[in-house]
């Protein structure tokens, strides 16, 4: 996973205030992956993806929004 993507990861778990296995299951992936994900160790498939950058732009609709 790229520098932007796992910065994503991060502002999601910041802004919502959220555990990581909170946001695993949303995600409906294993804290794990998301662990790994988050290291840099695995890079999300397309679909996954899609689910993470949804999230993303949802904190950011609601951060503008306050």
């Amino acid at each position: 996973m790229d520098n932007d993507a796992q910065a994503m990861l991060k502002e999601i778990l910041v802004e919502r205030k959220i555990s990581k296995y909170r946001l695993a299951k949303e995600l409906l992936i294993s804290w794990n992956t998301l662990h790994y994900w988050m290291k840099g160790f695995w890079k999300p498939k397309e679909e996954n993806m899609v689910k993470i950058l949804a999230l993303y732009e949802l904190i950011k609709g609601d951060s503008h929004g306050r």
